[in-house]
């Protein structure tokens, strides 16, 4: 029999009747991590170049690093984190007691500033009672389908110190914006982009800038927060979530993780349910169109040829050079975004690199946006929301999280087959609905090098995606 009793909200201590549960724990508990196999693969394609005692050495160090296993042992005995409790019933079944310690204060109920335009919807309503419920859980919900509002719901359901984090400085700015209407400017601060507003009822902060937080008169300004919910938890970088989810607040009681989907493309999957607990709610592109939550899809590939003889076993590189500087692909996109402007309809480019922007420019006929995480991208939404500007092109700064609301048609210039970016870069930023604008329907144009076989393959995975929510149309280039 396994006993396990939460005694904080990070620590879950582990009790084994024997040896043999304990090495099929350990099992069930070590993953391997992909972007370490990747960065000892590539260490010894360089050994050539920096040398082979050189390339010895540090793919040992990397090796020691493979594989992590997420039960540790200190003078108390054994522990783990409690947000593996489910996975640890599943995995032994019949063979698992639990008990919970932490104690959770009871909610106060927050008064609106402002009342919100709408009421939720039913896949709303029931992701905030079934949180609500768990103390310690995540949902997964598409892009588009109202994960802020969720996140507020909670905020005035609770009505304790809450911090919110979120991966980048634009969601930041929305949120904060939209929270300060809802709740009122002095129940609401920014930490992050020079702000440092801790202490603030409502705190919405920077995942980034909530791991730097060290200074003690700040340290201690932060055990006043009873409740951490963390927006796009995923796309987070591991270090930088673990950070401060066990660190400044690992106090918190209630822990609730929103995001479009909770996957990680460096097999840490285990580590991040480790951190964000069960799920309890899901609602998906598909049912989310089907409802009419979401506008409604289709997808247009373009198949081209690189003129490049370029080759390399770096798909960067070779995504670079047939992919991103491609200008038969420019030319295609300047030819359609222009096409589609004409007729009223505002169209977002989504790009990896600024070289695509530069040879972008040599051919575009109208006039565009650049939103990059040099600009100010929170104007550029708000300009391109009320019509001001027609066409913006964007790069991974803009592709999660930013509600581009009346884009008619997104084209796709960004390369990899990452379920994540494919679900909330082209298609995320393609299903909101705006009725203002009369949208209701979205095409996302792609394109896929059929002579170059690594970017090919990674296209038909795109295109795999896209087939199971719309309809996928063909053409050549």
């Amino acid at each position: 029999m396994i006993n396990l009793v939460i005694v904080s909200p990070i620590k879950m201590r582990v009790e084994l009747d024997s040896n043999d549960e304990l090495e099929r724990l350990k099992k069930a508990l070590t993953f391997k991590n992909n972007s370490v196999e990747y960065q000892i693969k590539i260490t010894r394609n360089s050994a050539i170049r920096y040398g082979q005692i050189w390339a010895q050495k540090r793919i040992e160090e990397l090796k020691e690093n493979l594989y992590e296993c997420l039960l540790w042992e200190d003078e108390e005995g054994y522990y783990t984190r409690p947000g593996l409790l489910e996975y640890i019933i599943t995995r032994f079944y019949g063979s698992v007691k639990s008990q919970n310690l932490i104690n959770y204060p009871e909610f106060q109920l927050m008064p609106w500033h402002n009342q919100p335009q709408y009421e939720p919807h039913r896949a709303q309503a029931e992701a905030v009672e079934r949180l609500l419920k768990n103390p310690h859980s995540h949902i997964e919900f598409a892009t588009g389908t109202g994960k802020s509002y969720i996140i507020q719901l909670l905020i005035k359901k609770t009505g304790l110190p809450t911090v919110v984090s979120t991966p980048s400085i634009t969601i930041a700015r929305q949120l904060y914006n939209e929270c300060v209407h809802l709740f009122g400017k002095n129940k609401v601060g920014l930490l992050g982009d020079s702000r440092r507003d801790i202490g603030k009822h409502v705190l919405i902060a920077v995942g980034k800038s909530l791991s730097l937080v060290s200074i003690p008169e700040e340290v201690e300004a932060f055990k006043k927060y009873q409740v951490l919910i963390s927006d796009e938890s995923h796309t987070l970088p591991a270090d930088i979530f673990e950070k401060f989810c066990h660190g400044i607040l690992s106090h918190c009681p209630y822990r609730w993780f929103v995001s479009g989907t909770q996957e990680r493309a460096d097999g840490t999957e285990l580590k991040l349910i480790s951190i964000i607990g069960k799920k309890v709610h899901s609602y998906s592109i598909q049912q989310a169109i089907s409802d009419g939550v979401l506008a409604k899809l289709s997808f247009l590939v373009f198949n081209v040829k690189s003129t490049s003889v370029f080759e390399s076993q770096n798909i960067v590189r070779m995504n670079q050079e047939h992919f991103y500087k491609n200008e038969q692909i420019a030319r295609a996109i300047a030819e359609i975004a222009g096409a589609s402007v004409a007729n009223g309809d505002p169209v977002l480019i989504l790009v990896d690199e600024h070289v695509q922007n530069d040879i972008l420019k040599k051919y575009m006929s109208v006039d565009y946006a650049y939103a990059c995480s040099d600009n100010d991208n929170n104007d550029i939404c708000e300009r391109f929301n009320k019509g001001e500007i027609m066409c913006v092109v964007g790069t991974s700064a803009v592709s999660t999280g930013t509600n581009f609301k009346p884009v008619k048609l997104t084209i796709n210039w960004q390369a990899g087959k990452s379920s994540v970016k494919i679900k909330q870069g082209a298609i995320g930023r393609s299903t909101r609905i705006d009725k203002e604008a009369g949208k209701s329907e979205c095409k996302v144009v792609d394109f896929r090098v059929v002579n170059v076989r690594q970017l090919k393959r990674h296209a038909d995975i795109r295109i795999s995606y896209y087939k199971q929510i719309g309809e996928v149309f063909f053409t050549d280039l």
